[in-house]
């Protein structure tokens, strides 16, 4: 199954975790505004270092526990080798899948040799199937042309009908195995035996029937409606023996086709391991083809890990470099609710740009990823 990977585009995004930033910072920028205001009107502060003191600790201690928590989401190691990770791992499972392809890939010839060694003659098949038609069309035959010789017998509907199914399930059943016992004759004197034996029932039971239908078929009703009578005569032209010979030969026929083309004891069990073989043979092919799809499946998933490490990545960077930017934006606010409501002016060291000391997320990639490549 050739399947195509895509990938989505869509930028990878944590709102829980973006809401756990913006409240720190929301609260950071309160906190900030107010101390600002509160310390322009004492007008501090009055040195770089109790600025420092004042607000840029706090900023920073503040924005700290973001990145902490940034990495606590995050693990500290880059995209790249969580990628590779995932990319190795699925190819050691492809690689599984891909030898257990092979010997199976390599098993199938040497399975579909047996099934053909197996396999019956599809000619002989073809030809018993129509026997078998023949015979179930000899035996329906006859059980429905003695529907009318019971009714004239004055058998009632219903036992008619179920004599009827009975001959024809007689004729059928008996001319299929009677027809296997004589094909397993071992020389021609038990085969002329077996034949012999088998007719004297079908000559006794169709000479019966014969001359029930020949008596029904001979049976001719004229009504002559008069003013006063109703009279009646019977015609005999139809031959009881002859109505017999032609259902004695159907049934030699029905025979002599069933012992020719019966199923030996050994060509079942041919035509049974023949299935077996087949069954055996499909069971690999579709073994073949769900691995063969389980590592498209397993492709499109180590990309898409792949990717989503690589997004992970990039994510946790833009909002580690979204926090230590908005230190500079906070301490900004500060200075300006400050000078709003100091009275002293503006303080020379405001107008120098504040410095921070962050431990980052990715001030130790290299170390972190060559660490977590030695271990795995």
């Amino acid at each position: 199954m050739k399947q195509e990977i895509i990938i989505s585009d869509v930028q990878y995004h944590d709102p829980e975790h973006e809401a756990a930033l913006n409240e720190i910072k929301g609260s950071l920028v309160t906190n900030v505004e107010l101390q600002g205001k509160q310390d322009g009107e004492q007008d501090r502060p009055k040195t770089p270092d109790e600025h420092q003191a004042l607000n840029l600790n706090k900023i920073e201690v503040t924005l700290q526990s973001g990145l902490d928590l940034n990495q606590k989401r995050y693990l500290p190691i880059s995209g790249g080798a969580a990628a590779k990770l995932f990319e190795i791992e699925a190819e050691k499972k492809e690689r599984e899948l891909q030898n257990k392809i092979n010997d199976e890939e390599h098993a199938l010839p040497s399975a579909i040799n047996e099934a053909k060694q197996l396999q019956p003659d599809v000619k002989l098949m073809r030809i018993r199937k129509w026997v078998f038609v023949g015979l179930i069309f000899i035996a329906a035959t006859e059980g429905y042309l003695s529907y009318s010789p019971f009714r004239h017998a004055s058998f009632p509907v219903f036992a008619a009908i179920i004599a009827c199914i009975a001959i024809a399930f007689a004729v059928g059943i008996s001319s299929h195995y009677l027809g296997g016992w004589i094909k397993d004759a071992k020389n021609r004197v038990q085969l002329i035996t077996r034949y012999v034996i088998s007719m004297i029932p079908a000559i006794i039971g169709f000479s019966v029937l014969a001359s029930l239908r020949a008596s029904a078929y001979n049976h001719t009703s004229n009504l002559q409606v008069g003013s006063q009578h109703v009279t009646s005569h019977s015609q005999s032209t139809t031959s009881a023996l002859a109505i017999a010979i032609v259902s004695i030969l159907l049934y030699w026929v029905a025979l002599f086709l069933s012992s020719r083309f019966f199923r030996s004891k050994e060509e079942r069990l041919q035509e049974h391991a023949y299935e077996e073989k087949c069954k055996a043979v499909e069971a690999l092919q579709k073994a073949i083809q769900d691995k063969k799809d389980e590592i498209v499946k397993v492709r499109y998933e180590k990309v898409a890990q792949m990717t989503l490490a690589v997004k992970r990545f990039e994510y946790a960077l833009y909002q580690e470099l979204q926090l230590i930017n908005f230190a500079q934006e906070v301490a900004e606010a500060y200075k300006q609710k400050n000078l709003r409501h100091r009275k002293d002016g503006c303080p020379s060291f405001f107008s120098q740009k504040p410095v921070f000391h962050f431990t980052r997320f990715f001030d130790n990639v290299k170390q972190q990823t060559q660490k977590y490549e030695a271990v795995n």
